[in-house]
């Protein structure tokens, strides 16, 4: 499955490809997901529609957690192309971030989500 990207800054009428499409750091990536949830992969349902960036799990935090109109996780980690745990890495990663947030309460992941999104 191919996806493709599309910005809208502004005031502008319509949708672009962006400009950059390579990022300098994972911050710029981070930032431009957390704005635009829209740019996820998903159907209506289980797209997020809010983000909390570097949300705190056990062991570190996870760039980015979102979380659908029916209450769908997200759990989005960026990485750039050119660092070299992308493929190997970035999987087991994933896997124990979803663990950490699957161990939390539903009281521990709200606070957490309150301190993150405010």
């Amino acid at each position: 499955m191919k996806t493709t990207i599309l910005v809208k800054t502004g005031n502008e009428r319509g949708w672009r490809v962006p400009t950059v499409t390579a990022y300098r750091n994972e911050d710029e990536l981070r930032m431009l997901l957390k704005d635009s949830p829209e740019l996820l992969p998903g159907d209506d349902a289980s797209r997020p529609v809010v983000l909390a960036h570097e949300f705190p799990v056990t062991f570190g935090s996870v760039d980015l957690v979102g979380v659908s109109p029916t209450g769908a996780l997200t759990v989005v980690e960026c990485k750039l192309r050119a660092n070299s745990e992308i493929r190997r890495t970035i999987v087991g990663q994933l896997f124990a971030y979803a663990a950490a947030m699957w161990e939390m309460t539903y009281e521990e992941f709200d606070e957490a989500w309150q301190i993150r999104t405010r």
